[in-house]
């Protein structure tokens, strides 16, 4: 055989051994691949704010794989986990949840049961005050009666402060037992806007408070009315708040009298000659001749007249001597 068939015969048994080993190889590690599982972990698709709780997943989640065993641990893959529930802390897009990222409505307290504009007031009450504890239910709803004592019995009155006024907790006690029992306590926490708050807490300092418990769906809001001491002790019963003040009369309307007709005389004016003012100033008088409307002169004409003397009064007559 010639050398130059031999080295041929070499080099094609070599690249058939390469190719062969390369294609095995290349499809150990397919297979090796296709062996391997991914998890598939939920992470934030935006920055989540603390407290924020966790609703329209679609928004605030996705989905990301991890191959089995590289995946964060504790990480949950499952949104049916994240339902209820509300985060610890705040996440940025791409971190993974865990579980003690979150907390349940349980855990999270009145916070949870809070709506947006709304704050947690505490009211303290007793047996009487909240209904011997039923007006006290977590979840119920109760009216907030006021009542103020006043010297008099017409300035004493109890109006209804507030209507339809959700309770949060009764002491720390914030779910209620489940079978509708009472639960008194001393302190009771409700839910109310910023601007009811401050009304509760000023009448806080002007008289007692106390809750009537509402009937669970109902949303009807009555008028409000009060009643005073007076009419509770004359039987003349509660009084609508606008009824207070009496009609103010309106005054007849005024009648514009017309103002009386003058009449100007008009003074006949002799052509060419204006008004003569005469001035005395001490023993000396001047004439002060103004230029009538066809006068021809502006000026205005003063005449020195002779200095003003003191009539001459006649002489006594001499007396006659008495002969007698």
């Amino acid at each position: 055989m010639k050398p130059k068939t031999l080295i041929l015969m070499v080099v094609a048994v070599a690249c058939g051994l390469g190719a062969s080993y390369m294609t095995s190889r290349l499809l150990a590690e397919r297979q090796q691949s296709a062996e391997q599982e991914t998890v598939t972990v939920l992470v934030a698709r935006k920055n989540i704010d603390q407290g924020q709780p966790l609703k329209n997943f679609d928004d605030l989640l996705q989905e990301k794989a991890y191959i089995k065993g590289e995946e964060p641990k504790n990480a949950i893959t499952k949104v049916e986990e994240l339902k209820n529930k509300m985060l610890k802390r705040s996440l940025r897009a791409g971190d993974f949840i865990t579980p003690e990222d979150l907390h349940s409505d349980k855990d999270a307290g009145i916070a949870w049961a809070l709506s947006n504009g709304f704050r947690a007031i505490g009211i303290r009450v007793n047996m009487e005050a909240s209904a011997a504890g039923f007006a006290s239910l977590p979840m119920s709803r109760v009216d907030i009666m006021h009542t103020i004592r006043r010297g008099t019995d017409t300035d004493s009155f109890a109006h209804v402060l507030l209507q339809n006024v959700l309770v949060l907790a009764v002491d720390q006690q914030s779910n209620a037992n489940g079978q509708g029992q009472a639960m008194p306590g001393h302190v009771v926490t409700v839910a109310l806007k910023p601007e009811d708050v401050l009304k509760v807490q000023l009448a806080k300092e002007l008289g007692p408070l106390s809750l009537a418990l509402r009937k669970y769906g109902d949303t009807q809001m009555s008028d409000a009315i009060k009643v005073n001491a007076q009419g509770l002790l004359t039987g003349t019963g509660a009084r609508v708040d606008v009824e207070e003040h009496p009609p103010v009369e309106l005054l007849p309307p005024v009648v514009k009298k017309e103002a009386p007709k003058t009449e100007v005389v008009t003074q006949p004016k002799i052509e060419g000659v204006g008004p003569r003012i005469t001035i005395i100033e001490g023993d000396k008088s001047r004439i002060v001749q103004f230029p009538g409307a066809s006068g021809s002169g502006t000026g205005v004409t003063q005449t020195e007249v002779n200095p003003v003397r003191p009539p001459t009064l006649p002489a006594p007559a001499p007396k006659k001597e008495d002969n007698n």
